[in-house]
């Protein structure tokens, strides 16, 4: 699904990037670690669709929920975020 959204958005003409759940948080703490954390989620924020994939597969601590609560955050209401999981929906 994540991949026909992107193919979507590319036959637009549209601006996308997909990445992978646990390599978003990698690149987050590369960036905190670079102090390049800010200049990173600007960047994030010019694509018109985030797609998101394999999330919740790996646990978040406390730090990490926070980056990622700050890349929804920043991202422009008019613009798309996609967040992709296998994992099923509990009742």
């Amino acid at each position: 699904m994540s991949n026909t959204l992107c193919i979507s958005a590319l036959r637009q003409f549209k601006t996308f990037k997909y990445i992978r759940g646990c390599h978003l948080i990698d690149e987050l703490k590369n960036a905190e670690t670079l102090r390049t954390y800010r200049e990173y989620l600007a960047q994030l924020t010019v694509y018109e669709l985030l797609a998101i994939d394999d999330f919740g597969l790996i646990q978040f601590d406390s730090n990490e929920c926070k980056n990622l609560f700050e890349v929804l955050e920043s991202k422009n209401p008019h613009k798309s975020t996609v967040i992709i999981s296998q994992l099923s929906a509990k009742s």
